[in-house]
């Protein structure tokens, strides 16, 4: 009768065995038995090998968390990892959100997460607002922030090209909906008092530009209004520090 097949487990000092094993389970040697004997074929097997493998190194990021200094860096090298993480892996999404930093409007050069910039909402305000770009610097001036910060709202700079696939698959974070500060048609909450202003100047918006749209009907197709940006007159360069993937038609008034 041949022997019974055997088994060598590594010393459970080995560290890369604790990424592994559940954390749940004293006994490594017993709990890879276990692993093996009840798993039906080797895809399970490994399947479940990397669902503890993920929530251990989850585990070790917010360890990581704990020293600003330390995750800085340990940020500016895999940030990238963990916004891709949000995009593929929908069971540690908001674990992974938590760990994301961004620079904003109201927190200087730190960055900020989501948590802390949940905590510094405005009373009554409802999203979590965010602006994609090319860098901090390109729109720190741009007029699609400035309603918001007029209302005292902070808005997070999202500068990587996958930010904004991020935004998409998170959605909302602690019950706050992620929106972008050029999406068209952006609503704030607002008294009734500048609800009732802003209704009336739009009105009389409406009427100018109808009046525009008459004298040039040969030239124009649609006049659509958008209230709520200034123009400032020093404004030189006009949209040269514009992402080229924005549309430039997103706020103002628009003729087509």
């Amino acid at each position: 009768m041949a022997d019974a097949e055997k088994f060598d487990f590594p010393d459970e000092s080995n560290p890369s065995l604790s990424l592994i094993i559940d954390p749940s389970h004293s006994n490594k040697e017993i709990f890879l038995r276990e692993l093996i004997s009840n798993a039906s074929d080797q895809d399970e097997i490994l399947e479940i090998i990397r669902k503890n493998s993920v929530e251990k190194c989850i585990e070790l990021f917010f360890e990581i968390a704990e020293n600003k200094e330390d995750y800085n860096k340990f940020y500016e090298s895999f940030s990238k990892n963990l916004k891709l993480g949000i995009h593929e892996d929908s069971q540690n999404r908001t674990k992974i959100a938590e760990l994301l930093r961004y620079h904003s409007t109201k927190n200087g050069d730190e960055m900020t997460s989501l948590k802390d910039y949940v905590t510094r909402m405005k009373v009554g305000q409802n999203y979590i607002y965010y602006i994609t770009c090319a860098s901090k610097k390109a729109v720190e001036n741009s007029p699609f922030l400035e309603k918001l910060e007029k209302k005292g709202c902070e808005v997070l700079f999202m500068v990587d090209a996958i930010d904004e696939y991020t935004a998409g698959q998170l959605k909302e974070f602690d019950g706050k909906k992620l929106v972008s500060a050029t999406r068209e048609g952006l609503e704030l909450d607002e008294s009734e008092d500048e609800k009732e202003k802003s209704e009336a100047f739009t009105e009389k918006l409406v009427k100018f530009f109808k009046g525009i749209k008459d004298f040039l009907a040969a030239e124009v197709k649609k006049v659509t209004v958008q209230v709520g940006l200034s123009i400032h007159e020093d404004s030189s360069d006009g949209d040269a520090d514009m992402p080229p993937s924005w549309d430039a038609d997103a706020e103002g008034s628009k003729m087509e």
